[in-house]
């Protein structure tokens, strides 16, 4: 079976880090595989024909997160450095130096990039450079191809941080873009979201999805007699009650004011589900309505009218 390439992800800004990555390792291997065959040193040739060979494998090799091969890409540069350590009696020969210093260095700048994040590696690669231009005046091909190795590694670590951090935001985004603050619970927008799934998944296997929606009676009464905190923590106390009275796997939201909903798969007594609610809050009016079939839109309007309907008849019962 042909090798597939990696496989294409959507984020386009890890597209073109996977990209940029990868053409500047192929650079630097075809700049080092051509000065080796030019000066003749073979053995150093056949070396670089393996981390290419290296290189490839692991390119084509399946990962969920592209940046986990970059980072291993690099780490996998130690034995490089082994071997220009091992090749002579002055430790480093002096058609080492460079290549050696630039492996050596990349180690201190991946521990600034994951310690400190692309700042802290950006000032590594400056001081790094900044040596071998001090003690190797002007860079020669070796020199070059020794810094394109550094640049690579700095790359892939700096580029693992970055998106480690980038995924870390993006998901806390996310995750308060989908929550009611003073709740706790999902807001209409995470509703809308469940809803798609959590019908789907009933159609799927012949369940019945109910949609409940609940309304705190007299909030404004609430807020006028002993001030709005007092009001916000009822919206909490139903929201508790909602949250512990339902069951695991159900999705439970506050949609604006004094409005909240749920997203029941399977529920077969939803009256039951209202009295175990009213044990916990008294104060609370419910519609409820078979979302199995139809659009979101037009559930939610079934249900606020069977909502409104109970409420209109609990604030005319007697007593």
């Amino acid at each position: 079976m042909p090798m597939q390439p990696p496989r294409a992800t959507s984020n386009p800004l890890e597209r073109f880090l996977e990209a940029s990555y990868w053409l500047t390792v192929a650079a630097a291997l075809g700049v080092a595989l051509l000065l080796q065959l030019a000066r003749g040193t073979f053995a150093d040739f056949f070396l670089d024909a393996l981390i290419a060979v290296w290189s490839v494998a692991l390119y084509f090799f399946p990962a969920r997160r592209p940046h986990h091969r970059r980072f291993v890409h690099t780490l996998g540069l130690l034995p490089l450095f082994a071997y220009y350590v091992a090749q002579s009696h002055n430790l480093i020969p002096a058609s080492y130096r460079s290549e050696a210093f630039a492996v050596l260095a990349i180690f201190p700048i991946n521990v600034a990039s994951l310690t400190l994040g692309l700042p802290g590696a950006l000032t590594a690669l400056a001081v790094s450079a900044g040596t071998i231009l001090y003690f190797f005046r002007w860079p020669d091909p070796a020199e070059l191809f020794a810094m394109a190795w550094l640049l690579s590694a700095l790359l892939g670590v700096s580029y693992h941080e970055l998106l480690r951090r980038l995924e870390v935001y993006h998901e806390r985004l996310h995750h308060q873009a989908l929550r009611d603050a003073l709740t706790g619970l999902g807001n209409r927008r995470a509703m809308e979201e469940d809803f798609a799934r959590m019908q789907g998944l009933a159609q799927r296997t012949g369940r019945r999805l109910v949609l409940t929606l609940w309304d705190l009676d007299d909030l404004k009464g609430i807020n006028d007699r002993h001030g709005h905190q007092a009001g916000d923590q009822a919206l909490r106390d139903l929201a508790d009650a909602l949250r512990h009275s339902t069951r695991r796997g159900d999705g439970v939201y506050r949609t604006g004011g004094d409005e909240f909903a749920g997203l029941h798969l399977d529920l077969r007594d939803p009256e039951a589900l209202m009295e175990r609610v009213r044990e916990r809050f008294a104060d609370v009016s419910v519609g409820w309505i078979d979302a199995t079939a139809g659009d979101f839109e037009a559930a939610f309007r079934a249900a606020d009218e069977r909502l409104y309907r109970e409420k209109a008849r609990r604030n005319h019962a007697p007593g």
